[in-house]
């Protein structure tokens, strides 16, 4: 180490006269990405000093700026520095967000910079009191932009503060921006990720490589000259990633493993990783949508839905919530409101409710690091009542078998404690073995509870089988129930 005061200050004054080529290496920048895999990116001074020209003009850096990043980088020093600006990285996983509010105060900064997982802790936090005179653009990267954070920025800002959505990677920088201000009129929805940069053309591929049509998703995709040079010291995953384009010089083609679609005015919508894309009974769900959704529920702060499959061909959609206040809405009411805005199969079968959620290293939603559902019984607006007999005792270990849950009660709907049909299927299987009663599918449907299956099995085992069936099943079945297992004074069909 050693002491900068101590430092011979010496040197001439006039340029070095060094030569270096745009392609010499600047740095080597690693990153786990979303795969959780390190890779070393190795930076040239073409790409580096691209990234500060489009950093300085899009945002206007100046002398007179205070930047701060939510984490330290070359290139946020060198935003900096190459315009006379002050710079104050921010380590966000040890800090609080009302003292992170407290210190963009005190320090006066101009420009924030941070994942929208952060940006939303720090809004939520504030009080109204909080007076931010100097900051005058927030920057939010790394994840869909919901009109949620939109709406936090517009209560808790100044008016002269900018809201920019930046999409990016780590192997490019940012390639597209979309700016919002106190009067920008907004649709529902994911907000745009922008238009593209110049000097860089992005593309939306299918799994084959081919350009999707408009409206349509497909993964993005970078064409430029200026992206990193390639991965250090693994030319097999740099061939992989970065495609050379034929007699186009320096360019090559960077796929980013995020999903994205184009609007008819060339605007790019970012719907999340291609590596968190969940299929669903066949269907693809873009996870954002669901998200967005959670997000219009009032006493949610924060949602992240992702899709889990902790049984090997059980795939099902998990959505894990902070909540505002004390409690978020019950299981039961947040999927009756889903119900009413998406088709069956984006309704998330489990809620999870978290104080936080947790955080990659540059503030991004750890969605690897979220814990599995559990077996708990889901918060129902359902009171719970035990069972009464032992053909509920029953149908209730059942049903807590097929659905992967600690208790249920007799009165609990079957959708509201997260089935399915294919859940649906098992269940149904499952009481047939048990008490050798045809009961038809759409049975669970009409009797969704285990007392009303209870009533439909034993209405079907009254006027379902022989006499002599009968009475061998009421007295291996429902002797218990007290229901008289001779012909004569067996229950008719209503009142069974």
């Amino acid at each position: 180490m050693t002491n900068i005061e101590k430092i011979d200050d010496r040197f001439p004054t006039v340029n070095l006269g060094l030569v270096l080529s745009t392609h010499v290496p600047t740095s080597v920048e690693y990153t786990s990405g979303s795969t959780g895999q390190p890779k070393g990116i190795v930076r040239n001074h073409r790409g580096v000093m691209h990234a500060v020209m489009h950093h300085t003009n899009t945002f206007r850096i100046g002398i007179n700026d205070r930047l701060s990043t939510s984490r330290a980088s070359l290139r946020g020093f060198l935003y900096a520095l190459l315009n006379g600006a002050a710079y104050y990285p921010l380590n966000l996983r040890h800090e609080e967000p009302l003292l992170v509010a407290d210190w963009l105060i005190q320090e006066e900064v101009t420009v924030y910079r941070t994942a929208v997982s952060s940006f939303r802790s720090l809004a939520s936090a504030l009080t109204g009191k909080e007076t931010f005179s100097h900051l005058r653009q927030i920057i939010v990267f790394g994840e869909p932009v919901y009109p949620s954070e939109v709406e936090l920025y517009r209560k808790y800002f100044p008016d002269q503060c900018i809201l920019a959505s930046s999409l990016g990677c780590s192997e490019f920088g940012d390639y597209a921006h979309f700016f919002v201000d106190k009067e920008t009129s907004l649709g529902g929805g994911v907000l745009p990720g922008g238009y593209a940069l110049r000097h860089t053309e992005v593309l939306l591929l299918d799994d084959d490589g081919r350009s999707v049509p408009l409206d349509q998703a497909g993964e993005i995709a970078i064409r430029s000259g200026y992206g990193a040079a390639g991965y250090w010291r693994r030319p097999d995953l740099t061939q992989a990633a970065f495609l050379p384009v034929p007699d186009a010089g320096d360019e090559c083609i960077y796929r980013t493993g995020d999903l994205g679609r184009r609007g008819s005015d060339g605007c790019l919508f970012h719907l999340g990783r291609k590596d968190f894309q969940v299929k669903i009974r066949g269907h693809r769900v873009e996870v954002s949508e669901v998200e967005a959704a959670l997000l219009a529920v009032e006493g949610i702060k924060e949602a992240v839905v992702v899709g889990r499959e902790d049984i090997p061909g059980d795939k099902r959609l998990v959505a894990y919530l902070v909540p505002s206040g004390q409690h978020v809405p019950a299981a039961s009411t947040l999927r009756r409101f889903l119900a009413n805005k998406l088709p069956d199969y984006m309704v998330p079968a489990f809620f999870v409710t978290l104080d936080t959620l947790p955080l990659t290293p540059t503030g991004k939603v750890d969605r690897r690091s979220l814990p599995p559902p559990g077996g708990t019984r889901p918060s129902l607006e359902t009171v719970y009542v035990a069972p009464r007999s032992p053909v509920e005792e029953r149908l209730v270990k059942i049903w807590a078998d097929v659905l992967g849950l600690e208790q249920v009660g007799i009165h609990d709907h079957f959708l509201e404690l997260g089935g399915d049909s294919i859940l649906a299927t098992k269940l149904v299987s499952r009481v047939l073995t048990a008490f050798q009663a045809q009961v038809a599918m759409r049975t669970l449907f009409e009797a969704p509870t285990v007392a009303e299956m209870t009533t439909a099995i034993l209405e079907v085992l009254a006027r379902g089988v022989d006499v002599e069936k009968f009475d061998q099943m009421l007295e291996e079945v429902l002797s218990e129930q007290g229901v008289p297992s001779s012909p004569s004074e067996r229950p008719s069909a209503d009142e069974a």
